[in-house]
Parts: structure tokens; C-alpha cells; sequence
């Protein structure tokens, strides 16, 4: 209940104090991120649905985050700055990010040439790559699960193991997969904003910070899920009468979460703050 009210208190303000009509639905989408994924958790803790079920939503809610937050970078480096309303150019986002120069990779690939950024068609192959890398794990993550679904419930055997980390279940390499997606998606969104961030539009709008505000919220979860199923393997979460190991893993996953939550619901506000439209 605290992290929705904290939610919903600065998503009233915001839209209270937000001029630019556009942005107003998208950063609605991220300021209700937090909440609605901890309602899910707290819902997978509360009631006897299967963990899948709400593992699912969870994953459509992060992916809704994603590509908000990507629409909103988009409007907002595209703001027609001559016009008398706030319109948006794909064009003109095109036209500043050009301005942007070069993109510097990041770790663990600093060894690689920076992308460019100097004309249109570099802004165009740019602008592909990014929706490519930040797309994957929209559509790859609810199949990866729908995938891990079929596995566990059509066979006569479970070959999924579900919440187990061992070798022998496929539930292990779907999760080393939907994290890898995950982390390539957070290198994209980290260059988009750094591109973003080297406009005349956006500076000082604090991108890098937004960015990873919403790796942290949407992506995080992804590794700390692996991290944690991997320690079941040393018997860390042991067997209880009631819970078994990968069950317990799902619990403290879903705990954890709901207070990191509670964190992302009270910053939220700060990282995003309304935008004035350019006259």
C-alpha cells in the first residue's frame, strides 16, 4: 500500500504540473511501473495461482515500461522547439540526434569504434540497431516464459523444473537467456540516452540517470531471479516441510522485489520530472 500511494502521489503531481501532452502518457506508464509490479508480487505471495501466472504479467509490465520509456526519450529529443505547441517530428529527432556526433560504446565493449552519428542515414542505421536491441527482449521475454509454459505443462514429464536451477530442467537456460536479453536491451537503452543526453534538446534533462532508473526497475530483477536460483544449488534454501527450494527462491525473489519497489515508487518523481514545452 505505501509503495502505490507514493506512486500514485507523484504521478498526481506530475500530471498536475505537466505541460507536455504527449509525455503526460507516457511517463504515466513508468510512474505506475512500480506499483503495478508490486501488486503482482505481493499477489504471487498472497494468493494459490501458480508463480507463472503472475511472472507473466510481471514480464508484460516491464516490457510496457520499456517501450514507454524509449517513446519518451524519442518525444522528447523530437520536440518541435519553433512551434507554439509541443508537437512531435520523427524528423526532427532524427535532425538532433545527428547533432549528437558519435556514440562512445560502453563496457565491456570500450575496444569497439564509436558509432556515428553525423548525418541522417548514420542517425537511420543507429536508430535501427537501437530498436532491435531494446525490441528483443520485449518479444523474447513473454515467449521465453510462454516457451518455458509448454514445456512444463503439455508433457506427460515436467522437463521444465520450474524455479530449480539445475542442469537437467530447461528452466535454467530459459533464464540464462531472458537475462542475457536483458542485459544486451540495458547496453541499447544506455547508448539511446547517451546519444540523447549530447543533444541541444535534452541536456540537463538527466537521461543517463532515467535510463538506469529503469534498468534497475525492469531489468534488475532478471539477474537477482538467476543469482538467487543458482544458490539453490548449494542447498542455501533448503527443503521445509512446506516450501520447496526453487519455491523459496520464487519467494525471496518476490520480497526483495517489493521493497526495491517501494524505492523505485519514492525516486520515480525526482527522475522524471514534468517538461515545459518549448515556445
Amino acid at each position: 500500500m505505501l509503495t502505490i500511494s507514493l506512486a500514485l502521489l507523484a504521478l498526481l503531481q506530475y500530471r498536475r504540473t505537466e505541460g507536455y501532452a504527449e509525455a503526460r502518457w507516457l511517463a504515466t506508464l513508468i510512474y505506475l511501473t512500480p506499483a503495478t509490479m508490486s501488486a503482482l508480487c505481493w499477489g504471487a505471495l498472497a494468493s494459490y495461482l501458480p508463480f507463472a501466472v503472475f511472472e507473466l504479467l510481471f514480464r508484460l509490465v516491464k516490457s510496457v515500461c520499456l517501450l514507454a520509456f524509449t517513446a519518451y526519450l524519442s518525444r522528447l529529443v523530437g520536440k518541435q522547439p519553433n512551434s507554439p505547441l509541443p508537437e512531435y517530428s520523427g524528423n526532427q529527432a532524427e535532425l538532433a540526434l545527428a547533432k549528437a556526433d558519435h556514440v562512445q560504446p560502453l563496457p565491456p565493449f570500450c575496444c569497439l569504434r564509436p558509432l556515428p552519428l553525423r548525418n541522417l542515414e548514420e542517425v537511420q542505421v543507429f536508430t535501427v540497431q537501437t530498436c532491435l536491441g531494446i525490441g528483443q527482449f520485449t518479444v523474447l521475454s513473454p515467449l521465453l516464459l510462454v516457451t518455458g509454459l509448454l514445456l512444463r505443462y503439455l508433457p506427460a514429464q515436467d522437463i521444465l523444473l520450474y524455479g530449480e536451477a539445475s542442469p537437467a530442467g530447461a528452466w535454467l537456460y530459459i533464464c540464462v537467456g531472458s537475462t542475457a536479453s536483458a542485459l544486451l536491451a540495458a547496453y541499447w537503452v544506455m547508448l539511446l540516452a547517451q546519444a540523447i543526453d549530447r543533444t541541444p534538446n535534452c541536456q540537463g534533462r538527466n537521461t543517463q540517470l532515467q535510463s538506469i532508473w529503469v534498468i534497475c526497475v525492469v531489468m534488475g530483477t532478471e539477474v537477482q531471479k538467476l543469482v538467487i536460483a543458482l544458490l539453490t544449488l548449494g542447498d542455501i534454501t533448503a527443503n521445509t516441510a512446506d516450501y520447496s527450494a526453487a519455491e523459496i527462491s520464487e519467494i525471496v525473489t518476490d520480497i526483495l522485489c517489493c521493497g526495491e519497489m517501494l524505492i523505485a515508487a519514492a525516486t520515480v518523481f525526482f527522475l522524471f520530472p514534468p517538461i515545459s514545452p518549448r515556445n
